[in-house]
């Protein structure tokens, strides 16, 4: 399958401002989209299959500026059959042979209306208040692939750059990524934006946002919702402070990031050059001092920027752990040298078992490294992988764990990395316990499930790969499978 290096993205987004009040969609777009393809290799492609929005219609297909035909139809993604898109096959005048490049441009249009019936929190749309496109989420742009969750596991894989101008109603704001310009063309505001560095999400938001900034995290910007600004700048304090302990430990990151508010509800998400931030994140309760705000927002706040340092995972079925499990364990180191108490982060160690237990039989039978496969994978990579690093702390030390990842982050950032490379990782770190016991116990067996879910702390676990031979948990025995907490 080819990669995509490059979108050039022109978009018109046109609202309905007069609509029944039922009505899911709001507004259309219509838009021409150049994509700067390459074939890696190794088989000649001569059928090109990408992905779009169930709703968008395909107009016209090029293949460096030639026409060709296609064959779009309404599908949906295997093994899902509620997450409905459009797949498009393209035909190529002639093969694109190994390490040949190519440019197609693909015109269509058409109303995006979310996917909340696969998951809640995909709202994307378009209307005259607000409107949000994800090409991850609601696939706004062609995306290279068929219809298959290997396609879709597919796209944090890809890097590329862009630009996009966008055309959208007077008096809103177009923000995404990288640096941007707009101005006013007759009954039309334009927004012109260019990457900075190359990125696997490309995310559009369109509103009444303002911007402030925070000399103490240069090259930071957040776009927050006008009369959020007394919690925009709150945020600037608390990303700052987690910005450059994140640094001390792990060494620098991506340089300009820009931080863009959500409506509550629409899920926060990060990548190295932007940050998607629920409004919730920025919202000061009425009678709460800035140090209450400070505390309550930090684990929300601080963990869209910890994303910014994970390394692209690898796996062939993605666990998700080298992003999510090990992002929520830093919450809890951050919270607890911040804040300079332990109290939150043990609170929310206890909410991460809770959520491994709501997994279920599936999660406790499931080792973390077939999580990828399993429906329970959120429980397994959220839940017990942010136990299997505070366990690990308990044997090695802070300081050991922490000097690992950095290392682990620097040798994997740009290729990507594995399980089997964490459990490298972790192994280098072995001493004064049994390393390979503890690697098999949480990453490649169950064993690790019976004391999780009995509710045993993690100092008290992390003595079982201390005195192996005494207590007689050689991960030979299968564990106690519990029923979920009520």
């Amino acid at each position: 399958m080819p990669w995509c290096a490059h979108y050039d993205l022109q978009i018109d987004l046109q609202t309905e401002p007069v609509h029944h009040p039922a009505a899911l969609c709001r507004g259309a777009l219509a838009a021409t989209c150049r994509l700067r393809l390459r074939n890696p290799g190794p088989l000649p492609v001569a059928h090109l299959p990408f992905l779009l929005y169930r709703l968008l219609k395909v107009r016209e297909v090029m293949w460096n500026s030639i026409p060709v035909p296609w064959i779009q139809k309404l599908t949906h993604i295997h093994g899902l059959p509620r997450w409905q898109v459009s797949s498009v096959e393209v035909s190529l005048p002639s093969p694109l042979a190994l390490g040949e490049e190519g440019v197609l441009t693909v015109e269509y249009g058409g109303p995006i209306c979310g996917y909340r019936e696969v998951f809640p929190y995909v709202q994307d749309g378009i209307s005259p208040e607000f409107t949000l496109l994800r090409r991850d989420d609601v696939l706004f742009v062609p995306v290279l692939g068929t219809p298959s969750l290997t396609s879709l596991r597919r796209i944090p894989d890809e890097r590329f750059t862009f630009h996009l101008k966008v055309a959208t109603d007077p008096g809103m704001t177009a923000v995404t990524s990288g640096e941007g310009e707009s101005r006013l063309l007759g009954s039309r505001c334009v927004h012109k934006w260019r990457s900075d560095h190359p990125d696997w999400r490309l995310d559009l938001a369109v509103g009444s946002y303002a911007v402030a900034v925070l000399a103490k995290w240069p090259g930071v910007r957040v776009f927050y919702f006008e009369g959020d600004e007394e919690g925009a700048h709150l945020y600037l304090r608390i990303g700052a402070d987690v910005s450059a302990l994140l640094t001390d430990w792990f060494g620098p990151t991506s340089g300009r990031l820009n931080v863009i508010a959500i409506p509550d509800g629409y899920g926060g998400q990060a990548s190295p050059n932007h940050i998607l931030a629920e409004r919730e994140s920025f919202a000061r309760r009425p009678g709460e001092t800035e140090d209450q705000a400070y505390a309550r927002l930090l684990g929300r706040v601080s963990h869209e920027i910890i994303h910014r340092w994970n390394v692209p995972s690898r796996e062939v079925s993605v666990s998700r752990f080298l992003d999510e499990g090990i992002t929520h364990y830093l919450e809890t180191v951050v919270a607890r040298t911040l804040l300079g108490s332990s109290a939150w982060a043990r609170q929310r160690l206890e909410e991460y078992r809770a959520f491994f237990r709501k997994g279920g039989e599936e999660a406790q039978r499931t080792p973390l490294a077939e999580a990828g496969g399993s429906p329970a994978r959120d429980a397994i990579a959220r839940g017990k992988g942010s136990w299997l690093l505070a366990v690990w702390e308990e044997l090695v030390g802070l300081d050991v764990v922490l000097e690992s990842l950095r290392t682990f982050f620097e040798e994997y950032r740009s290729t990507g990395a594995t399980l089997d490379n964490f459990a490298a990782a972790v192994r280098t770190s072995g001493r004064g316990f049994d390393v390979e016991n503890f690697v098999r116990g949480w990453i490649y067996t169950t064993d690790s499930s019976g004391p999780l879910l009995r509710g045993e702390d993690a100092a008290t676990i992390a003595r079982r790969y201390r005195h192996v031979v005494q207590s007689g948990l050689s991960g030979d025995s299968p564990p106690a499978f519990l029923p979920p907490a009520d």
